[in-house]
């Protein structure tokens, strides 16, 4: 729903969205370890321990995010091939949809957060500067990445965004359809002002903990209430901005869903349940004594 997160190394969602740009999500998840590693190297250089430390943990979140996770997964996606069969879906439908799916990254974040928090409060006085100066860098580079091109062209980039995601799932879609999205990316409500000032906070808390970590259990009380409750650091106007670009994208996937031709529905079906079988083939078997 077009929610923003940083630093990404933190957030769970960056497995699924890692898996989502792959070809194939099985490429994708045999590379997640690796890719939760190269992420937190865009912020800090480990030393062999700490190196070591955080690949015991990444190893141990992955077998148990494949043995307990990838069959919920299967599961969820095996339920929404069933309701995608029906003629309609509301925006509260869509709702449930993205909070079930939300629901399920949480559960992951708890697993992985201790992981990173504990690596955090293994940096020393030499490496925490270094963490706060690229989370600096990389609001920035996020700021940059929306706010450096024009309007016109930020619209055109989240229009084709959209056609792309959506296309992936249904097959091409209809003038009528990229209407509707373009008609949803024109009127989507952008902030720059409050999105700055957003994460502007965001990094200046979590430079806060970063420097006060003296007591571990409250610092990985904090770090992980920092991005499992974002409304910390969101101030009232961005919630409300939040809240009507969420509104309105539930909209839109309510309108594009009732929108789809038989030919496209029986498109999504089978990309639903063909990611289903995906997730299923890398649970691991129970081999039988």
């Amino acid at each position: 729903m077009q929610r923003k997160v940083a630093p990404k190394i933190f957030i769970v969602s960056l497995l699924i969205v890692f898996l989502a740009g792959c070809s194939s999500i099985k490429l994708g998840y045999r590379l997640m370890d690796n890719a939760i590693r190269w992420k937190v190297n865009d912020y800090v250089s480990l030393n062999n321990v700490q190196s070591a430390e955080l690949t015991r943990g990444i190893n141990n979140f992955h077998r148990w995010h494949q043995k307990t996770q990838l069959p919920l997964y299967a599961s969820f996606l095996g339920r929404k091939a069933i309701q995608f069969e029906q003629a309609t879906l509301s925006p509260a439908d869509v709702s449930k949809i993205y909070d079930e799916a939300f629901s399920l990254a949480m559960l992951s974040l708890d697993q992985l957060g201790p992981v990173i928090t504990n690596m955090l409060l293994s940096l020393d006085d030499e490496q925490i500067p270094v963490v706060i100066s690229n989370l600096k860098k990389e609001s920035a580079k996020d700021l940059r990445k929306d706010f450096a091109i024009s309007q016109s062209r930020r619209i055109v980039k989240r229009q084709n965004k959209m056609i792309k995601r959506i296309s992936k799932l249904t097959g091409g879609l209809n003038q009528t359809q990229r209407d509707m999205i373009a008609a949803w990316a024109n009127k989507l409500p952008v902030d720059k002002t409050i999105r700055v000032e957003r994460q502007d906070r965001f990094v200046e808390v979590l430079s806060k903990y970063l420097n006060e970590r003296s007591d571990p259990a409250r610092f990985r009380q904090n770090v992980m209430a920092q991005f499992k409750t974002p409304e910390r650091f969101s101030s009232p106007a961005y919630q409300q901005s939040y809240k009507k670009r969420k509104q309105m994208t539930l909209q839109l996937m309510s309108d594009l869903f009732n929108a789809l031709t038989p030919t496209q529905k029986t498109r999504l079906i089978a990309s639903v349940k063909k990611y289903q079988f995906d997730f299923l083939s890398l649970v691991p078997k129970v081999s039988k004594g």
